[in-house]
């Protein structure tokens, strides 16, 4: 069976027209495929803008572990959406969440909940470095926490441009070149 990602790719070009680079993560532009464009998602799948149904392997970048669409979920979000959806202030509900994860979680003493990813990296990094001293901040080759300018680096290189084993080399993310 082959797939046609023809109408994605096409919205994508279009979108560039008023999104920097057609997406809104610099991560997308360099995945396998191309960036899709997803009209829906149930349990563990996702549906593109081409009619595909494809599995979520990527599960949201790690946020969709209950799958996407759960109805308990769908019925805890509209019931909150009744009550407020952003208060610039603190609610009992995020107390209740933190208080559930600090017991879930053994090694998690406090919480502090973040708006993205990248943020969250760079809160663990100064956290990091007020508990430690140190400045030097470890990543392994291959991974990606984030896009902020001090950790997008060597998160996909060429095997040529990355260096040997015992001395690697620092390689720039190919996606912080496009706009």
């Amino acid at each position: 069976m082959s797939l046609s990602f023809d109408r994605s790719a096409a919205l994508v070009a279009e979108a560039a027209n008023t999104i920097a680079g057609g997406v809104n993560s610099n991560f997308r532009i360099g995945m396998a495929g191309g960036p899709l464009v997803f009209t829906r998602g149930e349990g563990p799948y996702l549906f593109d803008a081409d009619g595909n149904r494809l599995i979520d392997y990527y599960c949201g970048m790690g946020a969709m572990v209950l799958g996407h669409s759960p109805k308990t979920v769908q019925q805890a979000v509209k019931e909150q959406v009744e009550k407020g959806i952003l208060y610039a202030g603190q609610s009992e509900l995020e107390f209740e969440a933190a208080k559930i994860l600090c017991e879930r979680i053994p090694s998690a003493q406090r919480i502090r909940f973040g708006s993205s990813g990248s943020e969250v990296a760079q809160a663990a990094f100064r956290l990091a470095r007020a508990a430690t001293g140190r400045r030097t901040i470890l990543k392994f080759e291959g991974h990606y926490h984030g896009w902020f300018d001090n950790i997008l680096w060597s998160t996909a290189p060429a095997q040529n441009a990355a260096g040997p084993e015992e001395a690697p080399v620092l390689v720039p993310d190919e996606t912080a070149k496009h706009p």
